[in-house]
């Protein structure tokens, strides 16, 4: 995946779920900001994005190209 098939299930989502795009994108920063905080999802955390918080795009991408290996 890349950056923009991150932004269309951004938009997938918010029509999906009848809401705002800014607010799925609130939802995953929200859930980003727990998986960072996890001790024991660290190491991962590091593999997969480095020692920083992605962006939502970034982590939908990051996690779904994870997922196809």
């Amino acid at each position: 995946m890349n950056k923009r098939n991150g932004k269309n299930a951004i938009k997938y989502i918010a029509k999906k779920e009848n809401i705002s795009e800014n607010e799925v994108k609130a939802e995953i920063n929200k859930a980003i900001d727990i998986a960072y905080a996890s001790r024991e999802e660290h190491q991962k955390w590091v593999e997969l994005f480095g020692d920083r918080k992605p962006t939502p795009e970034e982590f939908i991408d990051v996690i779904a190209g994870s997922l196809k290996r």
